[in-house]
């Protein structure tokens, strides 16, 4: 480790424990009841939280509270405050349900986030690329220009798209519920951004969670719903990914078999039978970790 980063950890430690200081002292009860200083506490935590690579000693114990107001107009606030709050519950990961007349001050800080989406230390930005992808259409920040061509309406149903998504503990519930998101096809950006996402995020790097990946399979779901033949064909493409591993192929079997009631969909199986060896499909393949190679 070099010198310098030895010195950043020191003096990460040392701010941590001012923070603690701070906020372990803090009578949350009288601050949470007022409104401008639980904002202005929470940008401020989060503000040296990210700079010092720790989490937020404030946000813990306030998100309800943060959620709560997030709601309202949030009439008599700055418009820097409503940015800066809403890039860091984007940068923290959380898409709280926003009035629709702030939905711009929501786009502007998306936009201020994008330099952040690659960072790998979850402290620094905990947005997950795939829900940014189908949010705005956005991979890193020469992509901010899309930011503008979701409305507040695409928005908040494609937030909905991601909830349902993540509603679930499993797959196979998921694939019981799947008319639960047919409503999600008459979103024809949606849908559009679907297509594009399961080519982009099939990388194994998107999959090291330890769990499944709910909003991957969501996508590869509300395709198997559509009756389009672009969903069909992007599953197709799909197959020819270089990258894909056996247990994504063996996930996406135990879909196309609970989704044959059209041709379109047997000949997704037939096809991936075609492609890959038949006991990646139906037996079980054990995810594979980056990290089991190092």
């Amino acid at each position: 480790m070099s010198a310098s980063n030895i010195d950043f950890e020191q003096q990460s430690e040392k701010v941590l424990h001012e923070q603690r200081e701070i906020y372990d002292k803090m009578d949350f009860r009288r601050v949470l009841a007022d409104k401008k200083a639980t904002i202005r506490h929470f940008i401020e935590s989060e503000d040296v939280a990210k700079q010092y690579h720790f989490q937020g000693r404030f946000y813990y114990m306030a998100h309800y509270e943060i959620a709560k107001i997030l709601k309202t107009k949030m009439k008599g606030f700055d418009e820097n405050d409503i940015i800066k709050t809403l890039y860091h519950t984007l940068r923290l990961g959380n898409l709280y349900k926003i009035d629709e007349i702030n939905y711009p001050y929501l786009q502007k800080a998306m936009t201020l986030l994008l330099p952040d989406l690659e960072e790998s230390k979850y402290q620094v930005c905990d947005m997950n690329r795939q829900i940014a992808f189908l949010l705005f259409e956005v991979l890193n920040e020469n992509d901010q220009d899309f930011i503008y061509k979701s409305s507040y309406k695409d928005y908040s149903e494609i937030r909905d798209f991601i909830g349902k998504a993540n509603s679930y503990v499993d797959l196979f519930s998921m694939r019981k519920n799947k008319e639960k998101f047919i409503v999600f096809l008459e979103n024809k950006l949606l849908l559009e951004r679907v297509r594009k996402a399961v080519l982009l995020f099939t990388a194994n790097e998107f999959h090291q969670n330890t769990g499944a990946n709910f909003y991957f399979f969501a996508c590869v779901l509300l395709l198997l719903l559509s009756e389009e033949k672009e969903s069909k064909k992007t599953l197709l493409k799909l197959h020819k990914q270089e990258e894909l591993s056996g247990h994504l192929v063996w996930v996406l079997g135990t879909f196309y078999k609970d989704f044959q009631n059209t041709e379109e969909n047997k000949q997704l199986l037939i096809n991936l039978y075609e492609t890959f060896p038949d006991d990646w499909i139906d037996e079980y393949q054990e995810k594979k970790y980056d990290w089991e190679n190092n």
